[in-house]
């Protein structure tokens, strides 16, 4: 398994190469960034949808479909499953999309 330093310091201080482009590692720097850029959205959209207090069994439906539906999208992400991701991604999708359509309208 190769040493992997993304920041010169550290690799400098372990005597080490720096090896930037580790496609595993820029794999998971990318899952990680797509996995930020889709939950703070539905965390958004989550408050505003408890602001319309739904029925418990809707809401946990809501956020448990929503994290299964991430965690597995970054295992698919991470496997290099391109249309699994993309079945998975739709489903957190909607699910922003239905909150987004339930607070406009209930609120």
């Amino acid at each position: 398994m190769d040493k992997v330093w993304i920041n010169p310091e550290d690799a400098e201080r372990r005597n080490v190469k720096i090896k930037p482009n580790d496609e595993d590692v820029e794999r998971v720097r990318r899952a990680h960034r797509n996995d930020i850029e889709n939950i703070v959205p539905f965390w958004i959209l989550a408050l505003l949808f408890l602001q319309t207090n739904p029925s418990s069994l809707l809401t946990l439906t809501c956020f448990r479909l929503f994290t299964l539906s991430r965690i597995l999208h970054s295992v698919a992400y991470l496997g290099q499953q391109s249309f699994l991701r993309g079945v998975l991604f739709s489903v957190g999708f909607f699910i922003n999309i239905f909150m987004a359509v339930y607070t406009i309208l209930f609120i």
